[in-house]
């Protein structure tokens, strides 16, 4: 965990110096709003799709049908006037597989909400300090399929506010070196991690399956049905850059990680993090002409709270999933605005 954190800062520093060395050879003078109330908006939609038909293929198997969909949104709209800076930004992804021998499945599911406004002191050069407030959950259910081994058997994993990740921190600093890249720091971060949606589901009634004692939704998530949430407060760190690899090639990522400090301190053991949570976005995309994009996307997460279900297969004591990991590859039709 230690050298993946090490490892994810070190490849977001690295690239970011890269795209202001290439900033710098094209400078442009850009025109300052100054006028409070004039918003700079934008949209970017894709839409992508993937079939796959198998009339005995012998290599490939027995589905016979697949098709895979996949679509995201992003809108943001930012307000500069004067030394100060808001911007508000919506990301969400969703995609659906289509089997044969599975049906319909969730291939990904986020819903991203946030908010930062800054101020910029005179004397400060690239420093700005201000609050951030950020919201992440999912649109619909997950499952788990096969559940504790039985074929066809699937259990509620997840679903809308379950969870659901609520950051605020009401002073943070942010420095932004250059237009491809910032980091937002706030040593005072609070943060709740909400099961609202049904936190007292279980794959039977009495939450005993099989005779084995299913733990309730929210125990999956370290949160106590009863009250439907749990309280954090630590350290945020948030590092961003988005730059042109080359003509048509662009690349977006975003680090955050949060350190818990009561637990940390609970729980700590010298040499090593405790209690690191991190999740990361990473997305190449190649234009082809105005309509026509390839994306990769590789998304990592990591949270000690997210647990396995219970089973006499895992070690009850530690059940931590470790580090989750998306990578999605499609070609599909975008429009911006």
């Amino acid at each position: 965990m230690k050298r993946f954190l090490i490892l994810s800062v070190a490849v977001l520093l690295s690239i970011s110096l890269f795209a202001q060395k290439a900033a710098s050879k094209k400078k442009t003078k850009a025109k300052k709003e100054t006028v409070k109330g004039t918003w700079t908006k934008g949209a970017s939609l894709y839409a992508g799709l993937t079939q796959v038909g198998n009339n005995n293929w012998y290599t490939t198997g027995s589905d016979k049908f697949t098709m895979s969909a996949m679509a995201t949104l992003d809108a943001w709209a930012t307000n500069t006037w004067k030394n100060k800076e808001w911007k508000s930004w919506l990301n969400t992804s969703y995609g659906l597989l289509n089997t044969t021998k599975t049906g319909v499945t969730k291939l990904n599911d986020r819903l991203e909400l946030g908010t930062r406004y800054l101020v910029k002191p005179k004397q400060w050069k690239n420093w700005s300090w201000g609050p951030r407030v950020h919201l992440r959950t999912q649109f619909s259910n997950g499952y788990f399929y096969n559940y504790l081994g039985d074929q066809g058997v699937k259990r509620r994993r997840s679903g809308f506010f379950a969870p659901a990740y609520v950051t605020v921190s009401p002073l943070g600093l942010d420095f932004k070196p250059c237009n491809h890249f910032n980091v937002y720091l706030s040593p005072l971060t609070a943060r709740w991690t909400i099961i609202t949606n049904q936190p007292y589901s279980y794959m039977t009634q009495g939450g005993v399956y099989k005779g084995t004692v299913e733990d309730p939704l929210a125990r999956l998530y370290n949160v106590s049905p009863s009250k439907q949430h749990r309280g954090d407060f630590g350290l945020l760190a948030v590092a961003s850059t988005k730059f042109n690899l080359m003509k048509n090639i662009s690349y977006t990522g975003r680090l955050e990680v949060f350190g818990n400090y009561v637990t940390a301190y609970k729980d700590a053991a010298p040499g090593r993090f405790v209690n690191m949570d991190l999740f990361m976005t990473n997305e190449v995309s190649f234009n082809v002409n105005k309509l026509i994009k390839v994306k990769y996307n590789l998304d990592l997460m990591y949270d000690d709270d997210i647990k396995q279900p219970n089973n006499k297969a895992f070690n009850n004591a530690n059940r931590s999933v470790g580090l989750q990991m998306l990578s999605t590859l499609g070609v599909g039709v975008s429009f911006k605005k």
